[in-house]
């Protein structure tokens, strides 16, 4: 069945009432004149959001119980309960002399990831990371790492507030690079140990000033022009080195615009191409056209990174009056600059008396911890009068009012007009949209005034293309215009996600067709063929555009204006349904939901849709649907973890505004952190209704690559446990082995601790083992290592260390580089880890074939045990074979590649060992 998509606003059915017909306005020679130029708009494309520095009033309530918490995370982050902001800046502290007691109290002294002894704190800043994960979680997409110092004890001075001179550099030259990697490692952590995809590096912050001195408040650091460039390819040197492909290095982040167009060119050529970005700040705003010109000569993107003031504005204007300056500066910043971002120093203040003060005050709300209570000041509403309605995507575009920010948004033809009203007196405006295409009849709005927060106002008629409003005294208003007709020169746009995709309602799958606009859906007439352009009996469409399909198959969908049949527009779609292969695609990223091409049966996401591994076939059995991965033949299952199983697993799927959830029981498939990286991980979680809990069905592409099927399976090891004494007996040492996240093994042994399997006699080769940390004990397994040995009281050898923080409540893996045959394993403790390990696994698996096609067929065996034997196999359609024979000595590794017979379309690759068919695949010749 396909399903019209009809969204009507409930806020704007509400209003109707209120519509009134174009402002009368008294006299002609009162009304200021405004031109919309839809055709110049910023030369760095798109506009990306809106956002916050999170130090330092993240250190300063980033400890708050996370109910308290999770209250401001909503008010800054949530774009439906707050303000919607999506850029974050996180700050990477030097972390000062611990003897240094000069630092301010209200979070400026912001830790340092460094140990002493050189081995780094994963967990020295929880309370910025607390407000970082809530941020994501409420809907921030991107993240930048900022530093203002390096570690003390890399600067100069020894203090991370400044140098003795602060003229001059408080870090030498040549330890850029051991900065850098500092950065980097920093980078690392949160991209590995929290989930956190990082998009920017920036390395210093207000560099060219004289503000940083040894025992200032603050931390800081002078970094000359001259020197900019080495520190900037440093740190893109140490992001590669770390495997940091995907985070770019911003810079430079001066304190203001002149001060950054007078050093911008002694930036080198090569450092320029190394940025992602510029970066600047706007505590003072003069040649902000000419810096936006020379930034736009590189290519690259400009964010505004950070400002703020207590400063007002307005006449009379009393607590609107910080509000107004906020707006204004707002406007100002985003008309000269045309940046792709705007970013407030900080949201929040600590609480104290007359902050909210009319005389203006830095940031926009502040907490009271005895209260607990968030206070909201009118700055805070003046901000949600722009990030909520200017969103990530639009376009800024020119007026020629100072007065007035535009944005328009392309594909929806959505237009938002931000006015700011200082003075003492209404203002009435007439302006003209004519450069912008249709824009419909409506200007939705909402206010920020004395007496009002961002509240909604009666909607505004247009008189053709000119918008007239009458904007009182001392008020912000945002006046939002969703177009109401399609224009005749463009027919009608039908959206149906490229006939792709579909979602499911009830007991069956659907396709979404969209119309833009949404309410035009009952004024079209609606009808449907086949794929050849004839009448179909399979379907039939109903007057409000609700298509109900007999049978699966394709379509064309075809929609014309009743007023006008000649204005019509066609889409193809694929009704989706029981039976049918597609790919799972994940809202949060647009990745596919795959099975892992190893041996262990994780589900990931991956971008190749092509695979099999990311193939499913759909089928409709009583009690729910079954999801069947076509690289395995196995099903998705939720049996300790997501994975792919031999047994039936039903699945119940849920409908929510063109997506769908996965469920079983309580319990749904989730993108783990709503990391939208390749290979990221796919779990199970309790239900939190966010975009990484949703999908999206899509008709797999047809196969047409190497598919790898690999059907041999690892071997579990067991045997008889031994482990030293355990904390006391909760935390036993089967708890290790009990296939439960949610328990664990502690041995009162912290630092000598282990525990293991005795595999008995003549044993398998350990190969692997998976394991899984104590939950948010995940750091005491980082320098654990895995043993084997032949005698439990005889000379251990280690097979692999942890090197990185692994996940809670997800598998990890290592794989062994010298696979023996060991009667004894076990994980050993580090220094102070108590053993702490909530699950282990170890694997025995002889050999592993992977192919390659290009061209040529490269099959490759990767054999950890016995000589083995194996025979390569193409089988072509006509029963023809092509056959190569394989030898692989113990313990190494041999390719061979075929060269298909020619007249072939396809063929079946197969590797037949003397024990089993170990891998098969389909390939497009």
């Amino acid at each position: 069945m396909i399903c019209m998509k009809k969204t009507v606003s409930i806020i704007l059915a509400a209003c109707l009432a209120l519509l009134h017909t174009p402002l009368a306005l008294a006299e002609e020679s009162d009304v200021i004149k405004v031109e919309v130029n839809a055709a110049k708009t910023s030369p760095f494309g798109a506009f990306e959001g809106w956002g916050t520095s999170l130090c330092w009033w993240a250190e300063a309530y980033g400890d708050l119980p996370e109910e308290e918490r999770k209250v401001l995370s909503k008010a800054y982050f949530d774009l439906e309960e707050g303000l919607g902001l999506n850029f974050v800046r996180f700050n990477i502290g030097g972390g000062d002399d611990p003897t240094h007691t000069h630092l301010g109290t209200e979070g400026q002294a912001v830790p340092g990831w460094l140990n002493a002894d050189g081995t780094y704190n994963k967990e020295a800043d929880m309370n910025q990371l607390n407000f970082l994960l809530d941020a994501i979680e409420y809907g921030a997409n991107i993240v930048e790492c900022f530093s203002n110092s390096p570690p003390y004890t890399m600067t100069l001075s020894g203090c991370t507030a400044g140098g003795e001179d602060p003229n001059v550099n408080n870090i030498a030259p040549e330890r850029f690079g051991e900065f850098a990697q500092y950065l980097a490692r920093v980078v690392s952590i949160l991209k590995n140990d929290y989930g956190v995809q990082v998009d920017t590096l920036e390395p210093m912050n207000e560099p060219n000033t004289n503000y940083w001195r040894a025992g200032g408040t603050q931390e800081g650091c002078h970094i000359s022009p001259e020197d900019q460039s080495a520190l900037i390819l440093e740190c893109a040197a140490a992001l590669k080195a770390a495997g940091l492909d995907d985070v770019s290095v911003a810079a430079s982040d001066e304190t203001n615009t002149s001060n950054f167009l007078s050093y911008i060119s002694k930036l080198t050529p090569q450092a320029v191409e190394a940025l992602g970005r510029f970066n600047v700040h706007t505590y003072a705003t003069e040649n902000m056209e000419q810096l936006r010109d020379e930034i736009a000569k590189t290519g690259k993107k400009l964010f505004m990174s950070e400002s703020d003031y207590n400063a007002t504005a307005g006449v009379n204007a009393e607590y609107m009056g910080p509000a107004l300056w906020f707006s204004q500066k707002i406007t100002d910043d985003l008309r000269g600059l045309w940046a792709n971002a705007w970013t407030i120093w900080q949201v929040a203040g600590v609480a104290f008396e007359g902050r909210e003060s009319v005389g203006g005050y830095w940031h926009i709300s502040q907490y009271n911890r005895e209260t607990k209570e968030l206070e909201k000041f009118k700055k805070y509403y003046a901000y949600g009068q722009f990030s909520k309605f200017i969103r990530q995507g639009d376009y800024l575009i020119d007026t020629d009012c100072p007065n007035i920010l535009a944005a328009h948004n392309k594909e929806s033809g959505k237009i938002a007009l931000v006015v700011t009203n200082a003075t003492a007196g209404d203002v009435d405006y007439s302006i003209n949209l004519s450069s912008l295409g249709a824009v419909g009849n409506t200007a939705q709005a909402w206010r920020t005034s004395e007496t009002q927060n961002i509240e909604m106002i009666a909607p505004v008629e247009l008189n053709g293309k000119t918008l007239h409003v009458s904007v009182p005294q001392s008020t912000i208003t945002t006046y939002v215009i969703n177009p109401q007709q399609p224009q005749p020169l463009n027919g009608i746009n039908i959206s149906a996600g490229a006939g792709e995709r579909s979602v499911f309602t009830g007991d069956t799958l659907q396709m979404t067709i969209q119309t833009e606009p949404e309410n035009y859906a009952g004024e079209f007439i609606w009808s449907l063929c086949d794929e050849n352009g004839n009448p179909t009996e399979r379907a039939s469409v109903d007057g409000n555009g609700l298509v109900l399909f007999s049978e699966d198959g394709n379509f064309i969908i075809k929609a014309a204006l009743k007023t006008d049949a000649s204005i019509c527009d066609t889409y193809s779609v694929s009704a989706v349904g029981s039976g049918s292969i597609v790919n799972l695609i994940c809202d949060c990223g647009g990745l596919a939901m795959a099975q892992r091409l190893n041996m262990d049966s994780t589900i990931t996401q991956y971008s190749n849709t092509a695979y099999s591994a990311a193939k499913w076939k759909l089928e409709k059995k009583s009690g729910g649907w079954r999801i069947i991965n076509l690289q395995s033949g196995k099903n998705l299952a939720d049996e300790n973890g997501l994975c792919v199983s031999g047994s039936e697993f039903l699945w119940t799927l849920g409908e929510k505004n063109g997506s769908f959830s996965l469920s079983k029981g309580d319990r749904y498939v989730d993108l783990y952190n709503w990391n939208t990286s390749e290979g990221a991980q796919i779990d199970m979680y309790s239900f939190t209704g966010s975009t990484n809990q949703y999908w999206s069905f899509r008709i797999a592409p047809q196969e047409s690559a190497v598919e790898p099927i690999e059907s041999l399976e690892p071997k579990l090891l067991t045997g008889e446990l031994f482990y030293t004494a355990p904390w006391n007996s909760d935390v036993r040492g089967e708890m290790a082995f009990d296939k439960n996240f949610d328990t664990f093994f502690d041995t009162s042994d912290g630092s000598g601790g282990y525990i293991g399997l005795d595999l008995g006699e003549a044993p398998d080769p350990v190969t692997m083992v998976r394991y899984a940390p104590r939950f948010w004990y995940f750091s005491r397994m980082v320098g654990g290592v895995f043993q084997g040995a032949h005698e439990i009281d005889g000379e251990w050898t280690d097979l692999a260390v942890i090197t990185h923080t692994p996940l809670n409540s997800v598998w990890s893996s290592l794989s062994f580089n010298n696979p023996q045959s060991f009667r004894f394993v076990r994980y050993k403790t580090p220094i102070e880890g108590y053993c702490n390990i909530s699950e282990i696994e170890f694997y025995s698996a002889p050999y592993s074939i992977t192919a390659e096609y290009d061209g040529a067929l490269k099959v490759t065996i990767e054999n950890r045990s016995q000589k083995l034997g194996a025979i390569a196999a193409l089988c072509y359609g006509d029963g023809s074979v092509s056959l190569h024979e394989l030898y692989a000595p113990e313990c190494e590794s041999v390719s061979a590649t075929i060269t298909p017979n020619e007249g072939h379309e396809s063929a079946h690759i197969y590797v037949i060992t003397h024990d089993a068919v170990a891998y098969r695949a389909y390939i497009k010749l």
